[in-house]
């Protein structure tokens, strides 16, 4: 039985791949728990300074729940997946200290969906077909409800929301919500570009970053900017290197400390 979730690192860059095409890479409990499991490693190992979600196949990036499973609950026994005894995988993915980009392969609605959005940036095939259909299963998109509204006008909110639609992914780049639409066969070149550019960079910094802009979106400017959320650059060792590197005219050999 092949994995459910596949795992690749290339240099700084540790790439999560949902593998059960059978099902569209629909999101199973155990799929769930694992990929979460695995984002949380992630974000403890220094090595890894980029992390990437994407899914096997032409056909979809992940459709949400895998509702065959969610039918066959006992009923009562579910109860959504932020009434559970552990984090949900969305807040997971969101709480990552690290850059994460959702490489968006095919289709993405629901909580596939709401995975693109838990992520900093989202590049992905044009045209693929993306929404939150919950409204018209009787579910809530919880992740979705909350965290659209904050990376999108309130409108284009409630139109994605209320009405179920799907749309195409060329739609949202517009709204800043999709950084690029390619070419299928473009997209593992320009992911891995983008993540190599960034993994390139200081991984203190970039994390500093992260941290100012989720933890200070909704303060005063300079309570956000006197935060001090995150690691602190100013007194690591790449600091220094860094400085020295461009006055050398050399590139910087970074350790995250």
């Amino acid at each position: 039985m092949d994995a459910e979730l596949l795992t690749v690192d290339r240099g700084h860059v540790r790439t999560f791949t949902l593998n059960r095409p059978k099902r569209l890479n629909a999101l199973s409990t155990a799929l769930q728990y694992e990929l979460a499991d695995r984002l949380i490693e992630a974000d403890l190992d220094e090595s890894v300074r980029v992390v990437v979600v994407t899914g096997s196949g032409d056909r979809a990036f992940c459709p949400g729940i895998d509702l065959k499973e969610l039918r066959s609950a006992p009923s009562g026994v579910w109860r959504g997946p932020y009434a559970q005894p552990r984090k949900a995988l969305w807040e997971v993915l969101f709480e990552v200290s690290k850059p994460t980009i959702a490489a968006l392969n095919g289709l993405a609605v629901g909580g596939g969906f709401e995975l693109a959005l838990a992520c900093d940036l989202v590049v992905g095939v044009s045209g693929v077909s993306v929404g939150l259909p919950e409204a018209k299963l009787g579910l809530a998109a919880s992740f979705g409800s909350a965290q659209l509204s904050r990376r999108v006008p309130y409108g284009v909110a409630c139109d994605i929301l209320f009405t179920g639609r799907l749309r195409p992914l060329d739609e949202l780049v517009q709204w800043g919500l999709v950084q690029k639409v390619v070419g299928r066969g473009q997209l593992e070149r320009e992911v891995s570009e983008l993540a190599a550019t960034i993994a390139a960079n200081a991984p203190l910094s970039v994390r500093r970053m992260k941290a100012t802009m989720a933890k200070g979106a909704d303060l005063p400017l300079m309570s956000a900017v006197r935060l001090g959320a995150g690691p602190d650059p100013y007194i690591s060792k790449d600091r220094h290197e860094g400085v020295a590197a461009f006055l050398e005219k050399r590139s910087p050999r970074w350790t995250g400390k």
